[in-house]
């Protein structure tokens, strides 16, 4: 007598193994969507305390050039969609005084008196992060 698999066994096997696959793979999809916009927040997080360590420097007046926030900001910050770090319109990781649609991309938005400010991040498909960050927050 031989000792072996079927043909029908190995059929079985290749099926449940697809079924596995099915149910895993969107399931790691979405995690993986949920850690992009996890990173995105972080980086408005950080681009938040940035704002407020400048303006303590400056006495309590947000600042309203890129070039100040852009030499305070940590140089490993990178956007979790395109893996660009930087002050770019779009690419990079943040964008000044402009409302960016691309994804993962924050924006820091200053009024003109320097006393307000908004920060807003972008996720997937270009939709606002659930979350606007104003001073006081």
């Amino acid at each position: 007598m031989r000792k072996g698999f079927t043909l029908i066994e190995l059929m079985v096997v290749v099926v449940i193994i697809g079924i596995l696959a099915a149910i895993a793979i969107p399931n790691f999809v979405k995690t993986i969507d949920k850690a992009k916009v996890a990173s995105v927040k972080a980086n408005m997080h950080t681009m938040q305390v940035t704002v407020e360590g400048v303006s303590v420097d400056s006495m309590g007046v947000y600042c309203q050039t890129a070039a100040v926030v852009q030499a305070e900001l940590p140089s490993n910050l990178k956007n979790p969609y395109t893996q660009a770090a930087g002050l770019a319109s779009g690419a990079g990781v943040w964008v000044y005084g402009a409302d960016p649609a691309a994804s993962g991309v924050i924006s820091y938005q200053p009024d003109a008196t320097g006393s307000v400010y908004s920060i807003q991040g972008y996720g997937k498909a270009s939709l606002i992060v659930d979350l606007i960050l104003i001073p006081g927050q």
